[in-house]
């Protein structure tokens, strides 16, 4: 979620109103209004949404995935509203190398755990192979431009899956699934959200963050461990027998890992 506005609106986002402006609740929000701006019959949905105050702001739900994939399809009253507006507030501070070194070691198992100590023998000799195949298979996915770019297959892989064996469970589930040949084949193309930390900066706009690198991690590293070693058993099972299935496998973790978050932001509420 990013929001756009015209004026500094701290005291604004601190509201009791903000946190609960999901989509179910949406419509039950009086101070919102959704896309305001003109929105012509048949044009897709921009999830934008308008705070009514002046000047306005505005709230855009945003996907995780290279911008590249979702940019032509994202409606310009959402492009238009990035354009006019002088603040711009993400979920967390993406361009500030602190922010990532954070995100880096909230993955780590704690006290010098490796997955090995953790994970199942059977499970991780599994995941294992598959990293040593996917690793097998970087340079066949591996696009020209990448190639152009001076990346080479290694560099990717490790881009991605470094470190892997002090990770969380969890956090090694979601690398595995990102792990795709469709995934690596986008690297180095910036997710919507940083492409958009990216040009807020390039054209001189005041950022923030509304989240603390903490509170994403909390929900993810709170995860019940046996559902986090089913799950990865899951992928490693589907990923081994048909390569084919990864999209099945993403949704299947998708679903799981939103209802999980889900229930697990009403236990530390």
């Amino acid at each position: 979620m990013v929001h756009f506005d015209n004026v500094d609106i701290i005291e604004l986002i601190n509201d009791s109103e903000i946190p609960v402006l999901t989509g179910s609740l949406i419509g039950q929000v009086d101070v919102l209004g959704f896309n305001d701006f003109p929105r012509n019959d048949g044009d897709p949905f921009s999830f934008l949404w308008t705070i009514k105050r002046e000047p306005p702001s505005y709230l855009f739900g945003t996907i995780h995935v290279p911008y590249t994939k979702v940019w032509d399809s994202i409606p310009d009253n959402a492009k238009q509203a990035f354009a006019i507006s002088s603040h711009v507030y993400f979920e967390l501070d993406l361009v500030n190398p602190t922010t990532v070194s954070a995100l880096s070691s909230c993955q780590m198992l704690p006290n010098g755990k490796n997955l090995s100590d953790v994970l199942p023998g059977d499970l991780y000799t599994r995941l294992k192979r598959h990293l040593e195949y996917v690793r097998g298979m970087m340079p066949h996915w591996m696009t020209k431009d990448q190639r152009g770019r001076g990346l080479y297959a290694d560099y990717l892989f490790n881009a991605i899956a470094g470190n892997w064996e002090r990770k969380r469970p969890v956090w090694v589930m979601l690398m595995v699934n990102s792990l795709t040949e469709s995934d690596v084949r986008s690297r180095g193309v910036p997710v919507l959200d940083l492409y958009l930390a990216q040009e807020a900066e390039r054209l001189r706009k005041k950022t923030a963050a509304v989240e603390k690198v903490e509170e994403q991690c909390l929900p993810l590293n709170g995860l019940n461990f046996s559902q986090v070693s089913d799950l990865i058993h899951f992928e490693n099972e589907l990923s081994n027998s048909d390569r084919s299935n990864q999209n099945e496998i993403f949704l299947f973790l998708l679903f799981f890992t939103i209802f999980s978050v889900m229930n697990l932001k009403e236990k530390y509420r």
